[in-house]
């Protein structure tokens, strides 16, 4: 399943046109620019977490070149901002190809934890499985981008969620609240993955003023403040940044609204196609009738998730990816019932 993914999305790095995404150029100059040494990036339409690895993986490009001839670090700066960038971009690209591995392995995770076996149980592997083929996070995934990276740390967030159903030590909080940390520091939507921490508390009939879930939050805020420390120590920038952004995503482009559904009838139904996309709607609604905790803690974080990528009319298919592997997951565990229950007739 693994060689069949990543096969699927190094395809186009490896054989592909060097076409650029848009957006790819702020993932080189971005990460470019700290090495003046000023680690506030002074841009926050998105947090600083990605900036800073995509810096530390720069900076291995120009040891590798250090190495082999005597390129001086700001020869190397200014050939990568004005002469040839394409090198780091690709680096960016194969960062993000391995947290889009990373990725199909934690659908496999959460998966088969939804059908109380491990990763090698048949939903775990059929969720990998549909991951793996998702046609939305195949094309999307060879980008330098924050959405792909953002995937991987939401679905381990949901699985640490889910893990709460079965343990309740202050540890499995504490880890909780840092995935949801690093999430949100990757990109601001991802702060949505906390209702998965918040369900299975509720569903676990553990007090609202319990320390532990109060820790989880504390840590979280933490974490997300350590990974994108200029959110405070810049809040100037950072609010009119913030602030430019959420009017952007009220308004949209071009002045049409696509609708709330949008998502619905599009990344989530082809990503799969047609026939799992019955099943993943159907086994949700299962879950709800029948209050399976381990389902409506993943329900939780897709319903929150949907809700940050859906309440203002700017729309690109991409903010759909958190919830491909939830998707997967579901549709998995769904499909195996199904073949569970024709067996037994």
């Amino acid at each position: 399943i693994l060689v069949g993914a990543a096969t699927l999305r190094a395809w186009g790095v490896w054989f592909g046109e060097l076409i650029w995404h848009p957006d790819e150029s702020f993932m080189v100059i971005y990460p470019l620019n700290l090495f003046s040494g000023d680690l506030n990036p002074h841009v926050f339409y998105y947090p600083s977490l990605h900036y800073y690895e995509l810096g530390l993986l720069y900076a291995l490009d120009f040891l590798s070149q250090s190495l082999t001839s005597d390129v001086g670090l700001f020869d190397w700066i200014a050939s990568r901002y004005f002469i040839d960038a394409v090198p780091l971009r690709d680096l960016a690209r194969w960062l993000s190809i391995v947290y889009a591995l990373g990725t199909v392995v934690l659908a496999g995770v959460l998966g088969g934890r939804l059908a109380a076996g491990p990763v090698t149980s048949a939903p775990g592997l059929l969720a990998a499985a549909l991951m793996a083929v998702n046609i939305v996070h195949v094309r999307q995934s060879p980008l330098a981008a924050v959405d792909t990276p953002m995937t991987f740390w939401f679905t381990a967030a949901t699985v640490a969620s889910l893990r709460l159903l079965r343990t309740d030590t202050r540890r499995d909080y504490a880890l909780a609240g840092v995935l949801v940390g690093v999430t949100a520091a990757i990109k601001y939507p991802g702060a949505a993955c906390c209702l998965g921490v918040l369900a299975a508390h509720a569903l676990s009939r553990r007090r609202f003023l319990d320390v532990r879930l109060w820790l989880s939050g504390a840590v979280a805020l933490a974490t997300f403040i350590a990974l994108s420390p200029y959110v405070l120590l810049d809040f100037a920038t950072f609010s009119d940044h913030f602030l430019f952004q959420m009017d952007h995503a009220e308004a949209g482009r071009f002045g049409h609204e696509v609708g709330r559904l949008f998502h619905l009838g599009n990344g989530l139904l082809y990503g799969l196609g047609p026939v799992a996309w019955v099943v993943w709607l159907s086994t949700c609604c299962w879950a709800v009738i029948s209050r399976h905790p381990g389902h409506l803690v993943v329900l939780a974080s897709t319903l929150g998730m949907y809700a940050a990528i859906s309440w203002g009319d700017l729309v690109f298919l991409r903010y759909v990816m958190p919830l491909l592997p939830l998707q997967a997951a579901v549709t998995g565990d769904g499909v195996c019932q199904v073949l569970a229950a024709l067996r037994d007739r």
